[in-house]
């Protein structure tokens, strides 16, 4: 009998510079969830809030505060 491990091989690619940054380790998570959600030619995603609040193991106000610092060390444009 053949047994298959369930495995998500699906990745995400966080840019060395952002690594290198004082961002908060929420906001890099927040990242490279939004970058695995991002449409592979126009680079845009639209997940909600309170999805992306599970995801980084955090809350919605937590979510916005990332975004707002993702944003600002232009990581991401909104």
């Amino acid at each position: 009998m053949e047994e298959e491990l369930g495995v998500d091989l699906r990745f995400s690619i966080v840019p060395r510079w952002l690594l290198d940054t004082d961002l908060p380790a929420r906001a890099i998570r927040l990242y490279a969830v939004l970058a695995g959600h991002a449409d592979s030619e126009t680079r845009e995603c639209f997940p909600s809030r309170s999805y992306l609040a599970k995801k980084i193991q955090s809350t919605v106000r937590t979510v916005d505060a990332m975004v707002e610092k993702l944003e600002a060390a232009g990581a991401i444009t909104k």
